[in-house]
C-alpha cells in the first residue's frame, strides 16, 4: 500500500470509528484498556484514561453531520495529555484553559485529572 492510500485509509478508519464507541489500534495501544471512557454526544467522541505510565489522556474526535457517510466535511482530532503537574502549573493552565480555550471548569477538571472544586479553587486563586 502506498504512502497516500495508506492515509487515505487511517483517515476513513478514524471518521467511522469516530461514531463508534469501539477503541481504534492506536487508542489500545496508548491506554491502559483497564481504564477507558469512550462519550459521544454532539458531535464529538471523547476518549479519556490513562497511558501506561498513569499520565491521563483525553482524546477528542470533532465530525461534521455528514462526514462519516460521505467522507468529506470538518474532522478534527485533538489529544492531550497531562503528566503530574505542581499546583502552580496546574492554576496557570487551568486559567489559560479557561481564558484562551473558553473550557467550563468541568472540561478543565477532566483534562487535568482532578475535581471541578479543584478547578473552581484554582480560578479563584
Amino acid at each position: 500500500m502506498d504512502k497516500e492510500n495508506q492515509v487515505d485509509s487511517i483517515n476513513e478508519t478514524s471518521i467511522i470509528l469516530s461514531r463508534s464507541t469501539e477503541l481504534s489500534s492506536f487508542e489500545k495501544n496508548m491506554l491502559d484498556p483497564n481504564d477507558v471512557s469512550v462519550t459521544i454526544r454532539n458531535g464529538k467522541r471523547t476518549v479519556e484514561g490513562y497511558d501506561l505510565n498513569g499520565n491521563k489522556v483525553v482524546m477528542t474526535t470533532y465530525l461534521s453531520n455528514n462526514a462519516a457517510a460521505e467522507n468529506k466535511g470538518l474532522y478534527s482530532q485533538t489529544m492531550s495529555v497531562c503528566a503530574g503537574l505542581s499546583k502552580e502549573e496546574r492554576v496557570q493552565e487551568a486559567k489559560r484553559l479557561k481564558k484562551e480555550e473558553k473550557l467550563s471548569q468541568v472540561e478543565i477538571a477532566k483534562k487535568l485529572d482532578v475535581s471541578q472544586k479543584t478547578i473552581s479553587n484554582d480560578l479563584k486563586s
